[in-house]
């Protein structure tokens, strides 16, 4: 190597350490998880999703929100050989959540019990205002995915959900003293609204499940 060309080299290399580690150089690495998380690995990750027209008042969808949701599973900083560090694994299931007149209810399409990654999906009421009008939608995800690169393990790094359907809804107003009353039928704004959750807990329980707001706007 020329002289020019080492001190082009090490220019780059400094600068590539002053502003991180080497982990940053790679764009996901996985972390082996800690600790025990349900009877078989998993974890809980969720979005919190809200209805509401643009000038905020809330809105009860008509029938079903439609869901794409991928879970990724990366490699290590440390896995062996080079072509086998932090690489993504991604893996996908569709889930539909719809407003029963008394609760949500969640169907999964692609939801695989024991085997996984993505075991199943919930929903459950986060309604502050008008019933109907919020949910939180919750997927349960196996931590760890196993040799998936030679003899190396992949770790849970987020779970995007991202919305592929929405239907219209009822404008609400939650003033009246008597509770909700319908104001008129709203269309989304949009077919596509989505959340990243890389956050995960242990806990089953829908309701204690943290996770990024995402607002459905009409």
């Amino acid at each position: 190597m020329s002289r020019t060309r080492m001190i082009s080299f090490m220019a780059a290399f400094v600068a590539a350490f002053s502003f991180g580690t080497a982990e940053d150089l790679y764009a996901a690495c996985g972390v082996a998880p800690t600790g025990s998380c349900l009877t078989e690995d998993s974890t809980m990750a969720g979005v919190v999703v809200e209805h509401e027209t643009t000038g905020g008042a809330p809105v009860r969808p008509n029938d079903t929100d439609s869901w794409d949701i991928t879970a990724t599973h990366s490699t290590t900083f440390g896995a062996s050989p080079p072509g086998c560090i932090c690489q993504d694994y991604t893996s996908q299931v569709t889930a539909t959540v719809t407003w029963t007149g008394s609760a949500w209810s969640a169907s999964c399409t692609g939801c695989a019990w024991p085997q996984g990654p993505i075991l199943s999906v919930t929903a459950c009421d986060a309604s502050t205002r008008c019933p109907g009008t919020a949910y939180r939608l919750v997927a349960r995800v196996k931590r760890t995915r196993f040799a998936i690169c030679s003899a190396n393990n992949a770790h849970l790094t987020s779970v995007l959900f991202q919305t592929s359907a929405v239907d219209d809804g009822i404008e609400l107003t939650s003033q009246d003293v008597g509770g909700c009353s319908t104001v008129g039928a709203v269309s989304p704004t949009s077919q596509t609204f989505g959340g990243l959750d890389l956050a995960f807990g242990c806990n089953l329980n829908c309701t204690s499940v943290a996770g990024p707001l995402v607002t459905i706007t009409y």
